[in-house]
């Protein structure tokens, strides 16, 4: 399955006409400097956040006749990474197609030969409103108002409770499984991310998790461990110790990378402080001692997250929980979620374009658009909702575009 990029058009609005009957199959190639201009040519006020790749900037008014905003990460000119980085982006966010991976809407490759002044290689995806997870965690820390503003989160956005942390280790730990998980239907390799970390965690405005930034995931061969150099990738406080003695990364990496994460999420400490690193400092401590007391953590629920982190970092090795079993702990877990009746209409939580149009007839929420989501979805058979993990089936899908104008919850046919 292939998705073809669609070459810039003389008419821009005429070419944005129909982008969202096609969303999620089609990447749109811009031209720099369309990109240029509706980031105010890339202006310090308009950037969101910044890592090894370059520098991410709100995009406003790219699509004609929508209110969409966008995020454009630009690759800097003496950047630590470089191409290879930006076509495994292209890779990942382009070729993958789940609730809790970021799904890319475009790029540009203007100057990609040489690159200079004048270059814009790009990336483009949909603004996440919610923020990253790291600034949603620790909003006095410095940049992290300015910019939670400016995604739309507000200057002061509500404190993520305990409940919408839990849920959010869940939603990351799926996105890794699926990475993780080959698809010979979709022709999809396991895929390793290699950098995740609360800062690589987008949230969406009613806080849902996606992973993001895939410059450094690579694709496994033949089943094995990837071996690398001793010039290790990623970031200090998330690097699993035995790939940092051995240069060979598997899954259990990113496994024990979430375990860090799931450690912030329950304490609100950062993955090192000072001469410590945060596994240390939980080594001895009960749950508890080490749940952030503003989240209001219920002993049950601090109790079962700690253990699950202590499953992904144990030493040996194979002494760890997967990711797979992970999730599955999270989700049971955490509480249900909230009723959305009466939701203003929004978008598939796959490609987050395209209106959604469908319904699960065993629990009433609606999810998916009717495109390539859908299909991509039901591949291989019956899945949980994304919404309330209920078990649902193909079989029972409402259908129709008037389930776009209705609320994203109403009560399941009665069978």
């Amino acid at each position: 399955r292939r998705r073809a990029a669609a070459a810039p058009a003389a008419a821009p609005a005429a070419a944005h006409a129909g982008l969202h009957a096609t969303a999620g199959r089609v990447l749109r190639m811009f031209f720099g400097a369309e990109l240029e201009a509706v980031t105010d040519g890339f202006a310090e006020e308009m950037c969101i956040g910044g890592g090894g790749f370059g520098r991410v900037y709100k995009a406003v008014g790219l699509v004609a006749g929508s209110d969409v905003c966008y995020a454009v990460k630009r690759l800097d000119q003496d950047s630590m990474q470089g191409l290879p980085e930006v076509l495994q982006e292209v890779q990942v966010h382009g070729g993958c197609r789940h609730p809790n991976v970021l799904p890319l809407f475009g790029f540009s490759v203007d100057g990609v030969v040489r690159l200079g002044a004048g270059g814009w290689v790009c990336l483009v995806t949909v603004l996440m409103r919610g923020g990253c997870l790291e600034d949603r965690m620790y909003p006095l820390a410095e940049g992290a108002t300015r910019r939670l503003e400016l995604v739309g989160a507000g200057a002061r956005p509500a404190a993520l409770v305990w409940a919408v942390r839990l849920r959010v280790g869940a939603e990351v730990a799926a996105g890794l499984e699926y990475l993780h998980t080959p698809d010979a239907a979709a022709h999809k390799p396991a895929i390793l991310h290699r950098d995740l970390k609360p800062a690589n965690v987008l949230l969406d405005a009613d806080l849902h998790a996606r992973l993001g930034d895939a410059g450094l995931a690579r694709a496994k061969v033949g089943g094995q461990s990837l071996q690398t150099s001793m010039h290790l990738v990623g970031t200090p406080g998330f690097l699993d110790p035995n790939y940092q003695n051995t240069g060979r990364f598997d899954e259990s990496c990113d496994g024990y990378a979430l375990g860090v994460t799931l450690l912030m999420l329950l304490t609100g400490r950062r993955a090192w402080e000072g001469q410590e690193t945060l596994i240390d400092f939980c080594t001895e401590r009960n749950a508890d001692m080490l749940a952030d007391p503003h989240c209001h953590w219920p002993s049950e629920a601090a109790e079962g997250v700690l253990e699950v982190a202590r499953g992904l970092v144990a030493t040996p090795r194979r002494n760890r929980i997967s990711v797979a079993d992970a999730r599955r702990r999270l989700e049971a877990l955490a509480p249900p979620p909230p009723d959305q009746g009466g939701a203003v209409e929004r978008e598939c939580v796959i490609c987050l374009a395209a209106a959604r149009t469908t319904r699960f007839g065993e629990c009433g929420h609606s999810q998916l658009c009717a495109g390539e989501c859908l299909a991509t979805f039901f591949a291989h058979g019956p899945k949980p909702c994304p919404q309330c993990r209920r078990q649902v089936r193909r079989e029972a899908l409402l259908q129709g575009a008037h389930i776009a104008q209705e609320p994203t919850f109403v009560q399941a046919r009665r069978r």
